[in-house]
C-alpha cells in the first residue's frame, strides 16, 4: 500500500544490519548470478512475510502480467526443521511458483514470439 512505502521509505536498510557470514553469503550469491550472466535487481525492501527464511529471499518478477508481478519467490531456511521439532538445523532452501502467472507469462511470449 502507498502507506507502507512511505513508513519503509524512512526506515533503515536491513543490509546495515547483517552478520559478517550473512553479507559473505550474499556476496557469494550476487557473484554466483552475475558469474552465470543472469541480471538481478537488489530490493532491500523485499519482505516475504514468512520468518523461517535465513539469509536470503528472492523473487522472479515480470513486467507482463499486471500488478501481481511475483512468478516464483523463495529463499533460504536453515531453520525450518528445528521449527518443526527436528533435532538439527538443515540447509535448505525453496521456492513456490504461481501457475496461473507462469501460464500468462508464457502465454505473451508466445504471443510475442509468433508476432516476429
Amino acid at each position: 500500500s502507498t502507506q507502507d512505502r512511505t513508513v519503509l521509505q524512512g526506515a533503515p536498510s536491513l543490509d546495515g544490519f547483517l552478520s559478517d557470514a550473512s553479507r559473505r553469503r550474499f556476496e557469494a550469491v550476487l557473484e554466483g548470478l552475475s558469474g552465470l550472466g543472469i541480471e538481478c535487481t537488489v530490493d532491500p525492501t523485499l519482505v516475504r512475510g514468512l520468518d523461517y527464511y535465513s539469509d536470503t529471499c528472492f523473487e522472479f518478477v515480470s513486467d507482463f502480467i499486471g500488478s501481481q508481478s511475483a512468478v516464483i519467490a523463495g529463499g533460504r531456511y536453515d531453520g525450518l526443521i528445528s521449527q518443526l521439532g527436528g533435532s538439527d538445523p538443515v540447509p535448505s532452501v525453496g521456492w513456490a511458483a504461481g501457475l496461473e502467472r507462469l501460464s500468462l507469462l508464457c502465454s505473451q511470449f508466445d504471443r510475442d514470439r509468433k508476432s516476429t
